[in-house]
């Protein structure tokens, strides 16, 4: 699994090219993570996981809503010193954990900002993703990743301290509700509710089944 490799050194996970210098034109005090651009590698496959914005900004916890995530994995690195200090990743929040959750970014930025530490998004910081995903087939799983991340996500930080999150969360529940009774929508209101719940129930599972995780910053 990816997400325990981060203690090694020159481990190579390739699925976006670097385009240019991979490194922030101006420097920022306190900094200890980075990210930036992504535009898609093959122009005709699927408009997902990439991040085009051209405006450089200081992210902060406003910034992370769990539907919009300003910075993606495949272009983001963070100091190790502060991994460490946040518990490093969450295997439990990611592709390939017991919960099927893809919400690692928002999980990893969440703890990273909460405690006052510095993370930009730099657009000349550019990648290019090769994600390989053009169809309505190969988008379905994504989009049950994604929703059983949020579903995760919202168990775990707004279960401590995570009022903000916890509004997210109804506010989702609510919209889906909403198209449960006009039935409409897509993926259907009822299949997106089953995959929120499973991946809140799995991820709980997981962490109580297992040594303590990374647990939200305060």
């Amino acid at each position: 699994h990816r997400r325990r490799l981060w203690r090694q050194q020159g481990v190579d996970i390739p699925d976006a090219a670097p385009i240019g210098q991979w490194l922030p034109t101006r420097a920022v005090d306190g900094l200890v993570g980075v990210g930036g651009r992504v535009e898609l590698f093959d122009p005709d496959a699927a408009r997902v996981a990439v991040r085009p914005s051209r405006s450089r900004r200081l992210i902060s916890q406003e910034d992370l809503h769990p539907r919009s995530i300003p910075i993606i994995g495949c272009n983001k690195s963070v100091r190790r010193a502060a991994l460490e200090e946040i518990g490093g990743f969450d295997e439990a929040m990611g592709p390939g954990s017991p919960a099927g959750a893809v919400a690692e970014d928002q999980d990893d930025l969440s703890r990273l900002t909460a405690g006052g530490r510095h993370v930009i998004y730099a657009p000349e910081v550019l990648v290019r993703h090769d994600h390989q995903r053009s169809s309505r087939d190969d988008l379905t799983p994504i989009r049950r990743g994604y929703a059983r991340g949020r579903g995760a996500f919202y168990w775990k930080h707004g279960r401590v301290g995570g009022r903000r999150i916890r509004k997210v969360a109804y506010q989702e529940a609510r919209s889906l509700l909403i198209r449960l009774v006009r039935r409409s929508g897509q993926p259907g209101p009822i299949r997106m509710a089953w995959w929120l719940a499973s991946g809140a129930v799995a991820y709980a599972r997981a962490s109580r089944a297992s040594a303590p995780r990374s647990r939200p910053q305060a």
